[in-house]
Formats: C-alpha cells, sequence, structure tokens
C-alpha cells in the first residue's frame, strides 16, 4: 500500500504533516463531488495511474527502474492537484479539504 506524506500550511502558516493513501485520496474526491456538483463546481479528480512518458519508458527498461520513478510522477502529480485544490477559491476553503490536509487521525500504518 502507497502512503504518501502530505506536507501544507494552513493560514497563520503553521505547517502540518500528514500521511494519506490513495483510498483517503479518492474518498475526499468522492466527498466533494457529492458536495460540491450539486452547486455547478467542477471538482477535478486525483492523479491516478502512470503518466504516458512513464509508460514509454518502461517498454525501453527494466520494470523494476522504473518503480521509484514512477512513484516521484504520482508524488508530483498529487502535489499539483492538491495546490489547485487548496489555491481554488471555494474547494480551499471546505472544512473536509482542511481536514484532509491538517489531521493526524485518518492514516492508520
Amino acid at each position: 500500500r502507497l502512503v504518501y506524506r502530505v506536507v501544507s500550511r494552513d493560514r497563520e502558516q503553521r505547517e502540518h504533516r500528514v500521511l494519506r493513501t490513495e483510498k483517503e485520496i479518492s474518498a475526499l474526491y468522492a466527498g466533494m463531488v457529492d458536495k460540491f456538483m450539486s452547486r455547478g463546481c467542477v471538482v477535478p479528480p486525483p492523479p491516478k495511474g502512470k503518466s504516458k512518458l512513464l509508460a514509454r519508458f518502461a517498454r525501453y527498461n527494466k520494470v523494476g527502474a522504473v518503480r521509484a520513478d514512477e512513484t516521484g510522477d504520482q508524488c508530483a502529480r498529487l502535489q499539483l492537484y492538491l495546490r489547485y485544490l487548496a489555491r481554488h477559491p471555494i474547494l480551499g476553503n471546505d472544512s473536509q479539504f482542511r481536514h484532509f490536509l491538517e489531521q493526524q487521525d485518518m492514516v492508520e500504518v
């Protein structure tokens, strides 16, 4: 199971470090879709799977050598996704999203 460390700052500039799984990221997305789609606010889906560039790269290299690059790529895309949500004027202020970024109680490692 892949666990991501999410580091964020709140409005008072306090740093929060939490661990999140892909399942929790999907649950966040589903909850936000339920809450905001009926209000006309489109919630983008979280990034999933390998990028096309990594898929091409994997054909020419050993799969084991690509694993670290693939994980790094997933982390980078997740970081961009969470930044987008955080900067969104509506989604970034949602209490469920803030809880996801700031509360430690979600992942059991």
